[in-house]
């Protein structure tokens, strides 16, 4: 039997497989990045937009910044008392 990336013989006992793999990529991410930006190959770059949690926290309780998409819940504060063993 074979899919194109595995081939199989089924015996009695068990089954013979041999798989073929992809090359392994081993890299310095910073350095990665680094290169491709300098050689212009920013298409090769994932961008990921994330919220800067800290920023949005400052401006929601400093600025009074409103966002519909946030809800701001209030914790109350803790107290712990760790015993040395």
């Amino acid at each position: 039997k074979t899919d194109g990336k595995s081939k199989s013989i089924p015996l009695s006992e068990g089954t013979l497989k041999f798989i073929k793999k992809q090359p392994k990529l081993h890299f310095d991410e910073n350095k990665l990045i680094e290169e491709l930006e300098s050689e212009g190959l920013e298409k090769l770059i994932r961008r990921k937009a994330e919220p800067n949690l800290v920023e949005i926290k400052a401006a929601l309780r400093v600025g009074g910044l409103e966002l519909k998409a946030i809800t701001l819940e209030e914790q109350p504060d803790s107290f712990t008392v760790s015993l040395n063993d």
